[in-house]
């Protein structure tokens, strides 16, 4: 008899039609890798790693972004790529032994950077105080003097700035005020 695997199960036919036992796939529930991450910023490395029970005598992994295109592959155990542009990484894990053959997936989401959105440099006549307030909602905050307010009040001249994430990604955006005297015009 021979042996035939459809990447499932495996068939041992005994040379006759239709006589053949179906054995359990050596790797069911086995065939499985780790990512260090389900969600990057982007720029993000990602650590991929062969975490089956099952000692493959090749593993490969592949990295598509969701337009399709091949972002990197590499044949081992373990592989890190770094993911630059935002979206759904499709990620898969081929392994085989001998004529077997087995292939996991996983998926991995590159999150947008946050912008808080402090707007364009300001100059302002005659003003004594401004309202510095994020564009972006949702984001939790940290504004250059530590507070953590959704709206900060500055007196002074200067440039100041906020931080936004979303849980995943950070990113920074400043705001240079002049506050200036009204002009005499005598």
């Amino acid at each position: 008899g021979y042996m035939v695997s459809d990447g499932v199960g495996s068939q041992v036919f005994h040379g006759l039609p239709n006589t053949y036992e179906t054995y359990p796939h050596p790797w069911l529930d086995t065939a499985r890798f780790s990512t260090s991450a389900v969600e990057l910023c982007p720029g993000g490395t990602l650590s991929l790693a062969n975490t089956s029970t099952f000692v493959p005598d090749y593993t490969e992994f592949v990295i598509r972004h969701q337009n399709g295109a091949l972002i990197d592959s590499a044949s081992g155990n373990v592989m890190q790529a770094v993911l630059q542009q935002p979206g759904i990484y499709h990620i898969s894990m081929r392994m085989e032994r001998s004529c077997l053959r087995d292939t996991v997936c996983k998926t991995v989401l590159v999150r947008q950077y946050p912008n808080p959105g402090l707007g364009l440099d300001t100059i302002l006549c005659g003003a004594t105080s401004f309202d510095l307030i994020p564009l972006a909602t949702g984001l939790s905050l940290n504004w250059w003097n530590g507070q953590t307010s959704p709206m900060v009040t500055i007196t002074q001249s200067g440039t100041y700035w906020v931080e936004g994430s979303d849980g995943v990604c950070l990113s920074r955006d400043s705001i240079q005020v002049d506050f200036r005297p009204i002009p005499d015009l005598d």
